[in-house]
């Protein structure tokens, strides 16, 4: 369906909405619209440079993260020692 379609169905329906009924919509599209903000679903496209960097600040936690393995190793059983004790709430 196209957006011009669905904007028309949209508006069809505000129509014959309520003024309750029509503050409901609006809030629930000014929640709509900063979740998207929040989520950073509006920000704005990035440059091949910053997605490099962010490539690369990625690439360091992972380094980071496999350093912090190889110092403080895990067994099976310790994981599965620190799930249930989440589970417990402890």
């Amino acid at each position: 369906m196209s957006t011009n379609t669905t904007k028309n169905r949209l508006i069809e329906k505000i129509n014959t909405l309520s003024e309750v009924e029509l503050n409901a919509v609006l809030s629930f599209v000014e929640k709509l619209e900063q979740s998207g903000k929040d989520n950073g679903e509006f920000q704005t496209q990035k440059t091949d440079e910053e997605r490099k960097a962010l490539a690369e600040r990625f690439e360091r936690l992972c380094d980071k993260t496999q350093a912090l393995l190889a110092d403080n190793s895990i067994t099976e059983e310790e994981i599965q020692a620190e799930i249930e004790a989440y589970r417990r709430g402890e």
